[in-house]
């Protein structure tokens, strides 16, 4: 890898992006340091290596002197991309030659967009941003299915995930101020965003998010982002934002700033959590949210629920089981509020005799889905 080196000091010069990608090499496991858990002073530390073991490598695989070296082992850590294990202020440079041990702040325990701790001032437009970010992650995974680990394991390694991984953590400094509709395009963006994130984290960790219970829990409640100055996980986003469970954030919390103030069901039918039986992927487009809103409802409806003439039965996802009062406080007012988003062959079926039908609900299929290709309105047709 070349790095292009100013003079010392001068660590504006250097591009933030390209020094994420030296730690990516720096953790390569065939390459790169020596990362483990290590010992000093009786006292254990995870994931971490010496000072000296980066200086020898930054002089052999960058092939600089021992200044440069010591000058990027500095930069990397004024750009809060590794630290000392104990105490942040100490400089790569005041280490060598002791048993000093150095940590990467992306394999810090922490929110997912934590890999780099962003500092600088974000302009971008948050729903914006967010599209662009769920685009460029889809655009990685289209046509893929979850259960190919192999496919997952290439791409963690890809300069792709570097990228998006850099970019997702510009949401640490966004500022939140937008409308109702686009905090509908935001937040299921983030949703969607986040809950590809913590899959791909989790395969990468060997572990399969949706095999129990437990897993499947601590998959909706554990994984979070950083945005502004609050964490949020896809439990907070769903329950607290989107859709507003009683009291799921309490009076002191902010986050509770940026709930919908009136919540529009349909959104159930954008959330996908990547399996079987949830919706497929869509982005909102901050400007069409409406639009984009009613495309995934019709999609989803057509694809998953039933109407059976002959046994006056309406078969539905478990969707309309687990939030049956946000459509209708009855079965007929689910059936009401579902049936325009049905082909027209179901309309005429359900007609307006809504009492005559009784509803069955379909087995939650948590099998890993297979990333859609057609995850983006094209408003121009």
């Amino acid at each position: 890898m070349q790095l292009d080196l100013p003079l010392f000091e001068q660590t504006e010069d250097i591009n933030t992006d390209q020094l994420y990608g030296l730690v990516m090499l720096m953790k390569d496991p065939k390459k790169g340091l020596e990362i483990s858990n290590r010992s000093s002073f009786f006292k254990k530390y995870r994931q971490c290596f010496s000072a000296d073991d980066a200086m020898k490598w930054f002089i052999k695989e960058l092939k600089v002197n021992s200044e440069q070296a010591k000058f990027i082992g500095n930069m990397l850590i004024s750009r809060n991309m590794m630290h000392h294990v104990t105490d942040p202020t100490k400089r790569f440079s005041d280490c060598i030659g002791s048993v000093e041990l150095f940590r990467f702040q992306c394999d810090e325990i922490g929110p997912l967009n934590w890999k780099v701790i962003w500092t600088e001032p974000v302009s971008d437009n948050p729903c914006i941003l967010a599209e662009d970010l769920l685009k460029q992650i889809l655009n990685l995974l289209k046509g893929t299915n979850l259960s190919d680990t192999k496919k997952i394991l290439e791409l963690v390694k890809s300069n792709s995930w570097i990228h998006f991984e850099f970019g997702v953590s510009k949401f640490q400094k966004i500022q939140l101020a937008f409308s109702e509709s686009q905090k509908i395009s935001f937040w299921v963006n983030v949703y969607n965003l986040l809950a590809i994130h913590a899959y791909i984290f989790l395969t990468n960790q060997n572990k399969q998010p949706f095999s129990s219970y437990w897993s499947r829990s601590s998959f909706f409640t554990t994984h979070l982002y950083l945005i502004g100055d609050n964490a949020y996980s896809l439990d907070d986003i769903e329950h607290g934002i989107l859709r507003i469970k009683h009291n799921y954030f309490k009076d002191a919390d902010v986050r509770g700033l940026y709930q919908l103030l009136d919540p529009d069901p349909r959104v159930h039918m954008a959330l996908n959590s990547l399996n079987l039986s949830s919706p497929q992927s869509l982005i909102i487009h901050h400007m069409k949210s409406d639009q984009c809103l009613e495309y995934a409802t019709r999609r989803y409806c057509q694809s998953h629920v039933v109407v059976k003439e002959d046994l006056r039965l309406v078969i539905l996802p478990k969707i309309f089981y687990w939030y049956y009062y946000n459509f209708g406080p009855c079965n007929a007012k689910i059936l009401e509020w579902i049936k325009p988003y049905l082909s027209e062959s179901a309309q005429k079926i359900l007609v307006n005799n809504y009492e005559d039908f009784s509803l069955k609900y379909l087995h939650y299929d948590w099998s890993p889905t297979t990333i859609n290709q057609d995850f983006e309105l094209d408003f121009d047709v």
